[in-house]
C-alpha cells in the first residue's frame, strides 16, 4: 500500500498517542484484515516518525525491498529505497536509490529523535488500520537478497566474518537467539507470572489453588493463541500428546541465579590482604611514553 508524498491524518493521529496501540498480531487477525496471513512488506510504504533536533514532528516514508537472511526478520542488511521526507530534505539520502544498510543506519537518514526505527516506524494494512512495524515484523515476507549483491557490497572478510559466525552458532540458532537461553527466558517469564497467584492464593484451603487457577489460565491463554495461530488441530489433542510424551525434554530445574550476590557492606578485599605496593610500578607512573621508550634495562 502507498501512502503518496502526503502523511495521512491516521499517521498523524497514530504519532499523536490518540491512535497509537500495540497489537498482538497474528495469522488470523491478518486474515481478518488483509485476507491473507502473512504481509508482502515490500508492497508497502513505511512511514518512519520521529523528532528532529528542533523538536519538530517529522516523516520520512521509505520501502524495504530485501532482506540478508531468510531466517531472520527486520534486521541485518535491509536494501530500502527512501521516497520522502525527512531523509531526503535533511538527511542526505537520495530519492528512489536502493540503498544496503543495517536499521541503526536508516536511524542516521531518518531523524534524530528516536532509538528504534521498527517502533517508531508504522504501515497502513488497508484505509484505517495503522500498525506498527514492530508489531507485525515476525509476520512480514521480503524477498532474500542475492549473493552478487551482498559480495559487491562487502569485503571478503566482513561476509567471512558473518558466515563463520552462523556456523558456530549451528542448527541451534534461531535467527540471533538460541533455543536454550530462551527456554530460560521461558522459564523465568514464567516464574514472573505465577508469584503474583501464589501471593494472592497461597493461603486458601487447598494449598494448590493457586496452581490451579494459574494454569487454568495459562491453558486458556495458550487456547487463545493457538485458535489465532493455527486452526489445522484441536488444543485439547496438542495438550495431551505434549503431556504424554516425555521423552522430548526434561524438566527443567529453574535455578536461575547462578552468580553470588555481592556481599553489601563488605570490602572487596580486607586491608591486611592486599599486596604491598610495586616499587618500580609507582615510579613508572610519572615516566612518559616517550622516555620510557629510551630506557635501556
Amino acid at each position: 500500500m502507498s501512502f503518496g508524498n502526503k502523511i495521512p491524518e491516521n499517521v498523524k493521529d497514530f504519532f499523536n498517542g490518540s491512535g497509537g496501540t500495540n497489537l498482538l498480531a497474528s495469522p488470523s487477525f491478518l486474515l481478518k484484515n488483509i485476507g491473507k496471513p502473512r504481509i508482502d512488506l515490500a508492497n508497502y510504504d513505511i512511514i518512519h516518525g520521529g523528532k528532529d533536533e528542533n523538536k519538530n514532528v517529522v516523516y520520512t516514508t521509505f520501502r524495504i525491498l530485501s532482506k540478508e537472511s531468510e531466517d531472520n526478520t527486520i534486521q541485518g542488511l535491509l536494501q530500502i529505497v527512501f521516497k520522502n521526507g525527512y531523509a531526503i530534505s535533511h538527511g542526505g539520502a537520495e530519492c528512489g536509490k536502493p540503498l544496503l544498510m543495517r536499521p541503526n543506519d536508516i536511524l542516521k537518514f531518518v531523524t534524530r529523535g528516536t532509538t528504534s526505527v521498527k517502533r517508531n516506524a508504522v504501515i497502513a494494512l488497508n484505509s484505517e488500520l495503522i500498525v506498527r512495524l514492530e508489531d507485525i515484523e515476525d509476520f512480514c515476507d521480503l524477498p532474500v537478497l542475492s549473493k552478487k549483491i551482498l559480495v559487491d557490497s562487502q569485503t571478503f572478510a566482513a561476509i567471512s566474518k558473518r558466515d563463520a559466525y552462523k556456523y558456530s552458532r549451528g542448527g541451534d540458532s534461531w535467527a540471533h537467539v538460541k533455543k536454550g537461553a530462551l527456554l530460560k527466558d521461558l522459564e523465568k517469564s514464567l516464574h514472573k507470572i505465577l508469584l503474583p497467584y501464589y501471593r494472592k492464593y497461597r493461603l486458601n484451603d487447598d494449598p494448590d489453588f493457586f496452581f490451579k487457577f494459574f494454569t487454568d489460565d495459562v491453558l486458556n491463554t495458550c487456547n487463545a493463541l493457538h485458535d489465532n495461530f493455527s486452526v489445522k488441530r484441536g488444543f485439547e489433542e496438542i495438550v495431551s500428546e505434549t503431556t504424554s510424551n516425555h521423552n522430548k525434554r526434561s524438566c527443567p530445574s529453574l535455578t536461575n541465579e547462578c552468580n553470588p550476590r555481592k556481599k553489601w557492606g563488605l570490602p572487596a578485599v580486607k586491608s591486611c590482604d592486599k599486596p604491598p605496593p610495586d616499587i618500580v610500578q609507582n615510579a613508572m607512573k610519572h615516566v612518559s611514553k616517550k622516555e620510557e621508550k629510551a630506557l635501556i634495562f
